[in-house]
């Protein structure tokens, strides 16, 4: 059996990375659950820490390992278009400012010149990734919402019309209608 491992918010911290990637790779942990097939990063590896450097470098590493997705989140996003949303440490402040052009390529540049994918629709699950709180809700593509509308055309037709929701009314009704069932 395989399995995805999906984490978000390292927030720059090496030791949180390394305890779950020492939990999910011990092979008490495969035995019960699989071994990792797919990592799945929800953003944030950027700010607070103080070790952004060895993050990057350990994901890099795990780009190498297994098929891996980013969604960029709101802390990197901050960081990347330099725009301020938290005060961070000294400690993290100089630890981010060592971050060179090549250690960021592992922020997907796209052709309108922004950053990283805003979310990941796994169609073969049903899954939609996202981080919580983009820096720009206007940076979230619009395909995002065809997708979601998408989903959930397939698996509440009676709720949900073929013409176009306000995409906020089709994500409170789908999350409604799982806690019902």
């Amino acid at each position: 059996m395989s399995i995805d491992l999906i984490f978000s918010d390292i927030h720059g911290d090496i030791e949180a990375l390394n305890t779950i990637l020492d939990i999910s790779t011990s092979k008490e942990f495969q035995k019960k659950f699989g071994n990792i097939k797919r990592v799945i990063n929800l953003g944030d590896i950027l700010g607070r820490g103080t070790h952004p450097v060895q993050v990057i470098n350990k994901l890099k590493l795990l780009q190498k390992m297994y098929d891996f997705i980013s969604v960029i989140g709101n802390h990197d996003e901050s960081f990347l278009y330099k725009k301020t949303i938290a005060v961070y440490p000294k400690e993290s402040v100089e630890a981010h400012s060592s971050l060179t052009k090549k250690d960021l390529e592992i922020f997907q540049k796209n052709s309108d010149g922004s950053f990283g994918l805003q979310e990941f629709f796994d169609k073969k699950n049903n899954i939609v990734f996202v981080h919580g709180g983009p820096l720009n809700q206007t940076e979230i593509h619009y395909n995002y919402f065809l997708l979601i509308q998408e989903f959930l055309q397939c698996h509440f037709p009676k709720q949900v019309n073929h013409c176009l929701t306000i995409p906020i009314l089709l994500i409170q009704m789908f999350h409604t209608k799982l806690k019902e069932q």
